[in-house]
């Protein structure tokens, strides 16, 4: 007895699910994701030159994101230090009136920076090794 009613209980579970969404009334495509307000515009990667001249315009500022050590051994004049680890905590120091560009030894925690960046809303830039803003 255990057995049909289970197999009664099987089949109309598959009833269920062969109903198709439509007659729900339920769209069948998933909805369209919305994209965060700062992530809307992309802008394109501008070369070592162009985040050069900003810097020179005072249009940008150049942040290296490497460990306060490795900053003290050698950094870009005028880059300030907010090292990766702690950038999100000190995001207040940053400005979103002017384009962030960030620094490290190879590019890569630079790279996470700028998006770290860019979600909380800032216009930021991957400059790559600190060494193309001596």
């Amino acid at each position: 007895m255990k057995s049909k009613q289970l197999h009664l209980l099987l089949v109309g579970l598959l009833a269920l699910i062969s109903i198709p969404m439509s007659a729900c009334g339920a769209d069948q495509t998933a909805p369209a994701q919305e994209k965060p307000a700062q992530k809307e515009e992309i802008a394109k990667q501008p070369s070592t030159q162009d985040l050069k001249d900003m810097i020179a315009k005072e249009e940008a500022i150049l942040v290296d994101v490497r460990t306060g050590t490795e900053y003290k051994n050698g950094h870009a004049k005028g880059a300030i230090n907010i090292p990766l680890s702690v950038i999100s905590k000190r995001l207040s120091e940053l400005s979103k009136d002017k384009t962030i560009i960030t620094v490290c030894r190879s590019g890569r925690r630079s790279q996470m920076a700028t998006d770290i960046l860019v979600e909380y809303g800032y216009k930021a830039f991957n400059g790559g090794p600190w060494t193309n803003f001596e």
